[in-house]
């Protein structure tokens, strides 16, 4: 796991949040072009699902990926996506919750992890 990755891509997600909210509000349209690998993060991370490309909705997603072309690489675009700001709220807002037990067995391994603690 990269550390930081996790919190890059809900920051991101949160700026997808409030940017779009703003977009719809002004009729506008807000463009997010990223990577394959982190668009498919987000959808699998935020369980999001009723992404086909619409043109009508305000948040699109323009997906690419890294095309090799001798000793470069080139954007190419390999997907286009597009959502609601309510279908983006409903995912977020919607996400399952763990047991008390297992945040504190996940919180707890993190800490050791990071501090080289033992916790009893």
């Amino acid at each position: 796991k990269i550390r930081g990755k996790s919190n890059t891509i809900k920051l991101s997600y949160i700026q997808m949040l409030i940017k779009g909210q703003v977009m719809e509000k002004w009729n506008k349209n807000i463009f997010w072009i990223m990577q394959k690998f982190v668009y498919d993060n987000m959808v699998n991370r935020f369980r999001l699902t009723g992404l086909d490309y619409n043109a009508n909705h305000r948040t699109q997603y323009h997906i690419y990926d890294l095309a090799r072309n001798s000793a470069v690489y080139n954007l190419e675009v390999v997907d286009k996506k597009s959502t609601t700001i309510s279908n983006l709220l409903r995912a977020f807002t919607h996400q399952p919750t763990p047991s008390i037990d297992k945040f504190v067995e996940v919180l707890e391994s993190k800490i050791k992890l990071r501090l080289g603690l033992i916790i009893e």
